[in-house]
């Protein structure tokens, strides 16, 4: 289990009646697409998740290398930008 970095307001997939007085915090460490509000609500709800845990899993990778990608093509295609600004600069001088 690991904690969740975000504002958003998260509710406990295991269904439990204490994230109705706090916010789930926790998510599964595997597909990283559960919450859970404590280690106990996510054991208890292993059983079900354990069938589409490795689905998320794929899914949550597939996402994470589609975003590099873009991120790679961002940075490329900022330097390209740049390199003509400078040669612009350079004809302008």
């Amino acid at each position: 289990m690991t904690t969740a970095n975000t504002n958003a307001k998260k509710s406990c997939e295991a269904g439990c009646t204490k994230s109705s007085r706090h916010d789930a915090t926790s998510r599964c460490a595997k597909c990283k697409q559960v919450y859970y509000c404590d280690r106990q609500c996510q054991q208890n709800d292993w059983s079900k998740h354990k069938q589409i845990c490795e689905t998320l899993q794929k899914q949550f990778s597939l996402k994470q290398e589609e975003l590099r990608t873009q991120k790679d093509k961002l940075e490329s295609d900022n330097a390209t930008i740049g390199g003509f600004i400078s040669q612009i600069r350079e004809e302008i001088n």
